[in-house]
């Protein structure tokens, strides 16, 4: 199969120019062979059939609105609240899930009607705000009420998300030493996917493929 090889290639070029960008940050490298190699455009990287077949299941209008409706929490109705936020947010930009995890409310324009999304460029470059790009996305009608519920109960705090999955205590991102070892996991990189899939079963909601996405 010349598509899945020539896939398994573009895999490897883009570990080996991840690796060596880390190494250049690092300064362990002067520079990043991989960084303009022709052959990187010449071998795409092409999804496996079962991973298109997972992207392709979207999830209806009226499983949103039972998600939406259903309760989230039984410990607070902050964290009801913010469910009800990540969902809406997920669900009406498309972002990642780090992404909605690391928004302010300096990045919500309520007049403008934008959001301002803060993502990643490559896996070397999670340190900090300074290395991530920055897109603006519509803020829709559906998003404001309850966004707007939950800022009238955010006590004044940076980041729309805070009670849930630990995020209050947490910094935006992994915070290493020297050796690139975590030693303090920040809200960038931290896993909400479990809490979500025990929310789906509790309220008898079909799970789909990739809970976070679609």
């Amino acid at each position: 199969n010349e598509t899945k090889k020539a896939s398994t290639i573009g895999n490897y070029l883009k570990r080996g120019a991840e690796a060596f960008s880390f190494a250049v940050q690092k300064k362990w490298s002067t520079d990043n062979p991989f960084q303009n190699l022709a052959e990187r455009k010449q071998y795409r990287i092409e999804l496996c059939a079962d991973k298109k077949q997972q992207q392709e299941e979207l999830v209806t209008d009226e499983v949103v609105a039972k998600l939406l409706a259903c309760r989230k929490s039984s410990r607070s109705e902050q964290e009801n609240r913010e469910w009800n936020a990540l969902v809406a947010i997920l669900r009406w930009t498309g972002c990642r899930i780090a992404e909605a995890l690391i928004l302010k409310w300096e990045d919500i324009d309520f007049q403008q009607k934008e959001i301002r999304l803060r993502g990643k460029r490559a896996a070397n470059q999670r340190a900090g705000s300074e290395n991530m790009r920055v897109r603006m996305m519509p803020l829709w009608p559906e998003l404001v009420d309850v966004l707007l519920d939950l800022q009238s109960h955010n006590d004044g705090l940076p980041h729309l998300i805070n009670a849930i999955g630990g995020l209050a205590s947490k910094p935006e991102f992994d915070i290493t030493d020297s050796n690139g070892k975590v030693i303090r996991a920040g809200r960038w990189s931290t896993n909400m996917e479990t809490t979500f899939k025990k929310i789906l079963k509790r309220n008898g909601i079909s799970q789909w493929p990739q809970p976070f996405h679609a």
